[in-house]
């Protein structure tokens, strides 16, 4: 089986013309940053540290070209590109206000809508049916698992989710199916 091809970014981006003590704004940081130095990753790309002296480490300048990818391209892309890790990436676009790129939106939402057919179902069985539901309202969890051919637990397990939905009378201690 054949591995899949890495993503690829759309755009051009070359290491850009600054020298070391250049003052940048980061756009991530959101202040300004004194560049230290630049990065060994497959596009080299300056790394400072903020001028304010605050919160002192080096890190990523994003600005231009970077801040342009962060914005349009994928994460996955921009990371291997850059050489860095696509958690970096995430955070760097939370903190520019990027949301979700079109196709991770709908493919969240495909995966919602499959969450939302499949919430009346159990794990690996069949849906409860009207009359399911009514063999666990009204007979005893032996008779209603028989009943309906499913395990005990799973018929204690519909009850609890009933009553969260207010259909299954609770009378404080008193079962609804015994009588004296």
């Amino acid at each position: 089986m054949s591995k899949p091809n890495p993503p690829t970014l759309r755009g051009t981006y070359r290491t850009p013309r600054v020298r070391v003590g250049a003052v940048l704004r980061c756009e991530s940081r959101g202040c300004e940053v004194i560049v230290t130095g630049f990065t060994d990753g497959p596009i080299r790309w300056p790394v400072g540290r903020r001028r304010d002296g605050i919160n002192g480490g080096s890190g990523f300048v994003v600005f231009g070209k970077l801040a342009e990818a962060v914005r349009t391209e994928r994460v996955y892309a921009v990371a291997r590109a850059w050489g860095v890790t696509r958690q970096l990436v995430a955070g760097w676009r939370s903190r520019l206000g990027v949301g979700p790129s079109p196709a991770v939106r709908a493919s969240l939402a495909a995966a919602a809508q499959k969450r939302t057919r499949t919430a009346g179902r159990l794990p690996k069985g069949p849906l409860w049916t009207a009359a399911d539901d009514a063999a666990v309202l009204t007979l005893r969890p032996p008779d209603a698992a028989r009943k309906t051919g499913r395990p005990i637990a799973a018929v204690h397990s519909r009850r609890h989710s009933l009553r969260e939905r207010g259909e299954f009378p609770v009378q404080g201690w008193a079962s609804p199916y015994r009588t004296r």
